[in-house]
C-alpha cells in the first residue's frame, strides 16, 4: 500500500554511514516498504509498523510508526504518517512526519495497473528540511483466480530546503507472490538504491536488498479484520551489510 522515507539521515550519523559524493541522504534513503496499488473507495485504515536494521558490528537502530489513509475516490488514496527512530545511544524521538497521494492511472483497461506515487516528508531536523518523492507503481495478477502478484516500482526522490539538497536518487521496488488463501500469502521482495538518476553510483556503493515476505489478513470478530505483513532482508545499506526485519499492520474500517 505504501512505501516510506526511511530517517536514514540520523541512521548515517549514528552509525558513521558515507556515501560517495554526496550529502543528498534523505533523499536516497533506504526503501523498506513496498507500495502497491490502492483502490478501495471509502475506506480508512489505521496502520502501525515498524523496521528493524542490524548493521554488522553495530547496535541495531529501530524505527516504529503510526499512520491513517484514506481512499478518497476508486483511483486517490492519501495517507499521513508520523516516524520515530531508536538507538541505544540517541534513544527514541519522533523523527519525521509524511503525506503521501497516490493516484491510479489504469484499471480494467491493460493487464498492468499503473499508478503515480508521492510522498512528501517534513524532518524534525531543519538541517534535513524536506524529501519530494514520486514514480510509477506497477501490479498485475495472473494465474488462477489473479493468486499471483508482481509489483515493480521505480522513485525518483530530492531533498529541498536542506542544509545540502543534492541532485535527484533513484530508487526501485518490486514483489512476486502467491495468495495461498485469504489469510497468507508467501513472496520475494527487493529494494535498492542507485545514486543519482542520471548518473548511478558505482556498484560497491549502491544498496540492494532481497527477502522473503509473509502477509495476509486475519478476522477480528464477525467483521473486522487485521492486515499484515512481515519481512526479512539480507544485502547492503549504502555498502554496509545490513539484515533487516519489516512488520507492517493496518486496521481497515
Amino acid at each position: 500500500m505504501k512505501k516510506f522515507i526511511a530517517p536514514v539521515a540520523l541512521l548515517m550519523l549514528t552509525h558513521g554511514y558515507a556515501i560517495a559524493d554526496s550529502d543528498n541522504y534523505t533523499a536516497s534513503a533506504p526503501g523498506y516498504y513496498l507500495v502497491t496499488v490502492y483502490n478501495q473507495e471509502g475506506e480508512k485504515t489505521i496502520e502501525t509498523g515498524l523496521w528493524r536494521d542490524k548493521i554488522v558490528d553495530e547496535d541495531a537502530i529501530l524505527s516504529p510508526y503510526v499512520g491513517f489513509s484514506y481512499g478518497v475516490t476508486k483511483r486517490w488514496f492519501t495517507a499521513l504518517y508520523a516516524h520515530g527512530l531508536h538507538t541505544d545511544a540517541g534513544g527514541t524521538r519522533v523523527n519525521d512526519f509524511s503525506w503521501q497521494n497516490d493516484y491510479v492511472l489504469t484499471q480494467a483497461q491493460v493487464p498492468v495497473t499503473v499508478a503515480m506515487h508521492t510522498m512528501l516528508t517534513r524532518y524534525r531536523d531543519n538541517d534535513f528540511g524536506y524529501t519530494f518523492e514520486f514514480g510509477p507503481v506497477m501490479q498485475a495478477e495472473f494465474g488462477e483466480d489473479g493468486a499471483t502478484q508482481a509489483n515493480f516500482n521505480v522513485f525518483f526522490a530530492r531533498a529541498y530546503r536542506a542544509e545540502d539538497d543534492g541532485p535527484m536518487q533513484m530508487k526501485y521496488q518490486w514483489q512476486l507472490k502467491h495468495h495461498f488463501n485469504p489469510k497468507f500469502a508467501l513472496g520475494l521482495q527487493g529494494f535498492g538504491e542507485l545514486g543519482e538518476w542520471n548518473d548511478w553510483a558505482p556498484r560497491a556503493e549502491q544498496s540492494h536488498r532481497l527477502g522473503v515476505a509473509v502477509s495476509g489478513v486475519l478476522p477480528i470478530g464477525d467483521s473486522h479484520a487485521v492486515e499484515y505483513e512481515a519481512a526479512y532482508f539480507g544485502g547492503k545499506i549504502y555498502a554496509e551489510h545490513a539484515n533487516t526485519f519489516v512488520l507492517r499492520l493496518k486496521f481497515p474500517f
